[in-house]
């Protein structure tokens, strides 16, 4: 579905569902069906959940868009602003003026930059109290997060239903029982190009209930892979988060990114000291770029030198590919593990988006020759693809990749304890969460047992003490670890 077929039915009237649910009005012949449940709104970038002409929903924990966008642009891209005007309790009388709306709550998306004409990548949320005067406030204080994080012509969003919001916005908003609002996009001249309003009938939110994620075990005879960008080598300076929760997730295969400088040996020894093994570490990495595959099986290094890029994009960016593989003895077989971390920043089809497809083809070329010298392995490749341009990075590595000539199939994993599919997330930054981390694998060969996403503020307080990991651990890096374990098809576990 393109952005004019999504916008059609939306910029129609919409009216207020009691199920929590706002959809566009029957035609005047027909008779309404009983409304159904509000759906629960997975934060993945799909719309499987939706219901045909529902544009948005509201559960006791969250309130879910479905917003119109434009597949050449991003929302945080920079390139071209949009806003999201709320008025959170229905009344014109509070917040800022704005038609119909009293606007309570405004995100800007690549608002006006204060260095040059023109947005600037990210967003500014903005809560407008008294007399119209407004504080900036972080996406972490209303639970902000939106999917996919790449262009598309739709997107789905959410914002918490309790929230860290100051008064009287805070108020306003947790005694809410109707919310209305509007989506405004706007084309690279300011203009406006399409508007998408909802409104939409609230229960009032209950006060926030305790965590609840659980951290599943290991599925017998899988095998688990752990991919985790650990920011800039932290684990050297801040061992202790990083040893918990590699101990608490057991990994047979960790594809580590941002071990920043930092040789085979280095890792080995900080792998020996925090997270010792009855069967020794094996690290495979060049360290300068921060690219690291840890394992505990045999394994032998895929390649010899770092990969130079098929072409260079504008001498932009001269250095090698970051990326290093290895190919691991299994209880599945063979398996040839990469490790990548592509190029960061950018919008779709900007400079750092055409190095990230350049590196994926790179990569791609590369295991495309393993798996000929390799004929029975199936292939894992994991890592931070940093998707804020073009999802053509995804498609590019994955194209016909599989042992059966089909693409490399891409792992879905949940956060514990959330619906949600972000692996990226920092309070302060403006941009918001994000599922930066993916993991592609051989499903003609393998099948996933199991994956998700391990934030441990999200763990309920019994899991964290059976996992003997504390709250903040996750807080260590502004990345999740990713998890899946795989075991051969067909079979109950591995081999």
């Amino acid at each position: 579905m393109n952005a004019s077929e999504l916008l059609a039915p939306l910029l129609l009237v919409v009216a207020a569902a009691p199920s929590g649910a706002c959809t566009q009005d029957p035609p005047a012949a027909a008779t309404p069906a009983a409304p159904a449940a509000a759906p629960s709104i997975v934060l993945d970038g799909a719309f499987d959940e939706w219901p045909e002409g529902v544009v948005a929903t509201a559960d006791d924990e969250w309130l879910s868009l479905r917003l119109a966008g434009d597949a050449a642009t991003t929302l945080q891209g920079g390139q071209v602003s949009s806003a999201l005007w709320i008025d959170v309790d229905g009344r014109t009388q509070s917040g800022r003026r704005e038609g119909d709306l009293g606007v309570d709550l405004e995100i800007l998306f690549s608002p006006p930059s204060d260095r040059r004409p023109g947005p600037r990548a990210g967003l500014e949320i903005r809560a407008v109290g008294e007399h119209a005067i407004h504080e900036v406030v972080s996406h972490a204080a209303i639970g902000l997060a939106f999917a996919p994080t790449f262009a598309s012509d739709a997107y789905e969003l959410r914002i918490a239903r309790r929230t860290a919001l100051k008064e009287p916005v805070g108020s306003r908003w947790h005694r809410s029982t109707h919310v209305r609002g509007k989506f405004v996009r706007r084309d690279a001249s300011g203009e406006v190009v399409a508007e998408q309003p909802f409104d939409l009938d609230l229960e009032r939110a209950n006060p926030p209930a305790a965590p609840t994620g659980t951290l599943p075990p290991r599925i017998d005879g899988a095998v688990r892979v752990t991919s985790w960008n650990i920011e800039r080598a932290a684990p050297r300076d801040d061992p202790k988060p990083f040893a918990r929760v590699l101990a608490a997730l057991d990994p047979d295969v960790v594809l580590i990114q941002e071990w920043w400088e930092t040789s085979e040996k280095e890792l080995l020894a900080w792998l020996s000291a925090n997270v010792p093994s009855r069967t020794p570490w094996r690290a495979i990495t060049f360290g300068e770029l921060g690219c690291a595959v840890l394992t505990r099986l045999p394994a032998v290094p895929l390649l010899e030198a770092p990969l130079d890029p098929l072409e260079r994009i504008d001498d932009r960016d001269p250095r090698p590919v970051r990326f290093v593989g290895a190919t691991v003895e299994t209880a599945a077989g063979p398996l040839i593990c990469g490790s990548l971390h592509l190029k960061a920043r950018g919008y779709a089809g900007s400079w750092e988006d055409r190095l990230r497809v350049v590196e994926a083809e790179t990569i791609r070329a590369r295991l495309a020759s393993a798996l000929e010298a390799t004929p029975d392995a199936a292939l894992v490749v994991a890592g931070d693809w940093n998707l804020v341009g073009s999802d053509r990075p995804l498609h590019t590595l994955r194209r016909a990749l599989d042992r059966d000539g089909t693409d490399l199939e891409p792992i879905d994993a949940t956060v514990l304890g959330d619906r949600s599919l972000h692996t990226w997330t920092h309070a302060e930054s403006s941009f918001t969460p994000g599922r930066l981390d993916w993991l592609v694998t051989s499903d003609s060969v393998l099948e996933a047992r199991q994956a998700f996403v391990l934030d441990t503020a999200r763990l309920a307080d019994a899991a964290l003490r059976q996992a003997k990991l504390k709250r903040d651990d996750s807080r260590a890096t502004d990345h999740l670890p990713l998890v899946v374990d795989l075991a051969k098809k067909g079979t109950g576990g591995g081999s």
